[in-house]
């Protein structure tokens, strides 16, 4: 199974990548709950707009959720 780190930021910077990623980066986009609720493209997994909403809302689980 993955894991998804959630950092709160007050404000979003670019990733800093190393040289083998730059590679296969083709870019990011910093998602509101509602983009992703919205969007047409796959997202994985695809509840992530639902495990973060409670996150957002500053409801941090005692223990990790399943995605």
């Amino acid at each position: 199974m993955d894991s998804i780190g959630v950092v709160l930021l007050d404000q979003p910077d670019a990733p800093e990548l190393e040289e083998y990623e730059e590679t296969l980066f083709r870019g990011h986009k910093w998602w509101t709950i509602d983009g992703l609720r919205d969007l047409d493209d796959l997202v994985a997994p695809e509840s992530l707009a639902e495990l973060l909403a409670p996150l957002a809302a500053g409801e941090i689980p005692d223990v990790p959720k399943d995605a």
